[in-house]
């Protein structure tokens, strides 16, 4: 278990250098001289009597010996918070990087050595070996960075709160503090817990901004051409701002894998799902299913992330799935019917570019009618119009599907048969019996929360940790990209 420190709102630097830095290892300059005493110390002290006057007469008091203000310090001893890094301690904050932080759970989740590899501290300086391509001799070349241990921070209500991705906190408390502190008439006794916090991951993401500040977003890789049909090798042109500023509009889990692998990187392709029910969701998507098998195992020889449509994308997918219901339900309710076409006409009078800035709120008129629940393809279309909904941020939160135009780690697969039983082996032999109900994909999104709730009922594991199931039916039709990695 890990404790949210919390993450910070604001404008990011245009340099990529933060405006501001803060040391995670805080010192108690303004404390009192009551240094590392015990509570049965601080009672003593506070019931004597002083000999002289004081500074400044205490009238109102904050915590006591019994009820004590907690606050966190950082141990100095670790910048890990379990003994190394855990998926866990990947958790999206303020900035658009879920490409490169589903990147990194992703390779936690298949082969944590190499990543815990690719970091150095000494204490004061942590060094990530990151990779750039060189172009001029085609390959992939070590490009380290380093960067201290100050951390990007923002004064947020009067508190300083870390930038970027969460700060998480060990839940064991490796030794408290005590200590009296007086601010004008308030007299504050306070126990400071010291415990390890998982600084390792925003300075891994602050080391990502310090890259993309000396050589781009992907390292100078533009990606290769596709040599097989339906993988896309291409990689999304990289935003042209520098350092942090990069990471606020998204990017390309593919032109990441490059920077985490370099020559150990074989291939990276793009796949795209098909969307649709019945048997042809399986024939039709033969080349994904056929990643999936290979990513049941443990092997380290793969990583993959997903990503959901963009806004207009989703769009482009739900009008004619609301066509071909609004004609479905003429024979089951005409009402239902009616009410259901009004709103598509509304839609197809928008332009494509204000569906995604003027639909929500027509997608959650639908979505409160509820006529459309009577289709046969009622699961999807409920699925497709939270995506919709929750593009301008107004979704509810206590009923989500997945989030769009967003990326997210896949653990794991598991294809089924109808009767419930696992399937193995070549994609040709067993295409014909997986079940896109039955089989399930793992997956995790990178803000280490915001699971698939479409009844509102909660997680099913009853954690929110970001880590779900999903069957591959809805996999197959709430997301638009495959990303992969193959390692050597």
């Amino acid at each position: 278990m890990r404790s949210d420190v919390g993450a910070a709102t604001g404008p990011i630097g245009a340099e990529g250098e933060a405006k501001q830095y803060a040391d995670i290892h805080f010192n108690r300059q303004n404390k009192l001289d009551v240094p590392e005493v015990s509570a049965e110390e601080i009672l003593v002290t506070l019931s004597q009597t002083p000999k002289g006057p004081l500074p400044m007469e205490v009238t109102q008091r904050r915590g006591s010996i019994e009820s004590p203000v907690i606050e966190q310090l950082a141990s100095p001893t670790s910048i890990f918070a379990g003994g190394g890094p855990q998926v866990s301690d990947v958790t999206q904050g303020t900035l658009g990087d879920c490409f490169f932080l589903s990147t990194v759970a992703g390779v936690l989740s298949r082969d944590p050595g190499h990543l815990q590899s690719m970091i150095s501290d000494d204490g004061t300086t942590m060094t990530v070996q990151f990779w750039r391509y060189d172009a001029s001799s085609s390959q992939w070349v070590p490009a380290p960075v380093s960067v201290n241990h100050q951390l990007f921070v923002r004064s947020n209500n009067g508190e300083t709160q870390v930038e970027g991705v969460r700060l998480q906190a060990s839940d064991e408390v490796d030794r408290s503090l005590w200590f009296a502190e007086q601010k004008s008439e308030t007299l504050s006794i306070i126990r400071a817990e010291e415990r390890n916090f998982a600084l390792w991951m925003p300075l891994f993401e602050k080391a990502y901004a310090s890259y993309i500040q000396q050589y781009g977003m992907y390292g100078g890789f533009t990606g290769t051409p596709s040599t097989a049909e339906g993988e896309d090798r291409s990689v999304d042109q990289q935003n042209p701002e520098p350092g942090y500023a990069a990471l606020t509009s998204g990017g390309d889990p593919n032109g990441v894998y490059g920077v985490f692998f370099g020559p150990a990187l074989e291939d990276s392709y793009k796949l795209m799902t098909a969307a649709g029910g019945g048997s042809e969701l399986i024939t039709n998507n033969r080349a994904i299913i056929e990643r999936l098998l290979a990513f049941q195992g443990p092997s380290s020889e793969m990583v993959m992330t997903a990503s959901t449509g963009t806004g207009a994308e989703v769009f482009d997918q739900l009008m004619p799935m609301l066509v071909d219901t609004a004609l479905e339900l003429q024979t089951v309710s005409e009402s239902a019917a009616r009410s259901l076409a009004t709103h598509v006409r509304t839609l197809k009078e928008m332009s494509k570019e204000n569906r995604p800035l003027l639909g929500p709120e027509i997608v959650q008129t639908i979505l409160a009618d509820g006529g459309f629940r009577q289709s046969s393809r009622a699961a999807d279309l409920e699925a497709l119009l939270l995506q919709a909904k929750a593009i301008t941020g107004e979704g509810n939160p206590d009923q989500l599907s997945v989030s769009p135009n967003h990326a997210y780690t896949l653990l794991g697969a598991s294809m089924k048969g109808a009767d419930g039983q696992a399937l193995s082996g070549p994609i040709d032999t067993i295409l014909a019996d997986i079940s896109a109900e039955n089989s399930t994909v793992r997956l995790r999104n990178p803000m280490g929360r915001q699971e698939p709730d479409a009844e509102g009922d909660g997680p099913t594991d009853g954690a929110n940790d970001g880590s779900f199931d999903m069957s591959l039916h809805r996999f197959l039709n709430d997301f638009s990209q495959l990303h992969v990695a193959e390692l050597q």
